[in-house]
């Protein structure tokens, strides 16, 4: 009898580590023993559902440049994904619902965005974001997200940016050398105005709140080397750098209707990505 219940117990275990393949629905704690290689396959690479957790163990979630390596599916609200690498996607982690934490996870050569955040009330720390073809984090519309603690480096568009979303805290990140031509010219010719990756550097910085976006803090965060524009003849315009930018603001500092906050944010920049620490605090 003992041994039937130790068999149970070990069984009920191992479930918690185990195997992961290209199109699985994560529904419980998940604990991957392997890297997973989605280069050949056509959809999702991994779903998340409600109250789903998702423990990378360290290892690496790859695909083909044309799926969502990780997508937190609509209505399925309270997942978590932490401690580990996704890369090679064309958004490495897209979040459609609420209430949802992604913490620890390097996320990086993405061909659209590295991150994308559509729900509300979702939580983004401590997660190091580069190399995407479009921005490195982007909150598409969502309102009381948390963007706190994240390394945004090298993205061909801005660092973080925040469209048509309200209420959005974003805080203690350091954002550096986004607007990176070399990081649009991995995907598409940009120097090419019929070509999706056109390379438009005075449309772009550090950290980007567009129009209609209101009522948003930008605080404690660090920018610097960030492309506001190129002085060339092909792009003819002053050179600068952009690294915190407001589109509801003028370039003389007159506010149309903004209500964001921008407070104790520094230029710093040191030409290098920083020693990236996950740390994982989940379990």
């Amino acid at each position: 009898m003992l041994i039937g219940l130790f068999s149970i117990f070990i069984t009920a275990g191992l479930s918690l580590a185990e195997a992961v393949e290209c199109g699985d629905v994560i529904t419980t704690y998940t604990k991957p023993t392997n890297d997973l290689n989605c280069s050949n396959h056509d959809d999702t690479a991994l779903t998340l559902k409600e109250g789903s957790k998702l423990n990378l163990n360290g290892k690496k979630v790859i695909g083909n440049y044309d799926i969502n390596c990780i997508e937190i599916a609509k209505e399925n609200d309270g997942a978590k994904v932490w401690n580990g690498t996704v890369t090679q996607c064309d958004n490495g982690i897209r979040v459609r619902s609420n209430h949802n934490l992604i913490i620890s996870v390097e996320v990086r050569d993405c061909d659209s965005r590295c991150i994308r955040i559509d729900g509300d009330e979702n939580q983004l720390k401590n997660c190091l974001v580069s190399a995407s073809g479009r921005q490195g984090i982007k909150i598409n519309g969502g309102s009381y997200n948390k963007i706190f603690s994240n390394l945004v480096f090298d993205n061909c568009r801005d660092g973080i940016e925040i469209d048509a979303g309200n209420y959005n805290l974003v805080f203690y990140n350091h954002v550096e050398e986004n607007g990176n031509i070399e990081a649009c010219g991995k995907f598409g010719n940009p120097m090419d105005p019929e070509d999706d990756y056109y390379y438009k550097p005075w449309y772009y910085a550090g950290i980007d709140i567009l129009l209609d976006s209101f009522r948003n803090k930008v605080k404690h965060n660090r920018a610097g080397c960030n492309l506001g524009c190129v002085g060339s003849d092909d792009f003819p315009c002053t050179a600068h750098e952009r690294d915190f930018w407001d589109e509801n603001v003028d370039n003389s500092g007159n506010s149309y209707s903004s209500t964001n906050v921008w407070k104790d944010n520094r230029v710093v920049c040191k030409n290098a990505v920083p020693e990236y620490s996950p740390n994982p605090t989940i379990e």
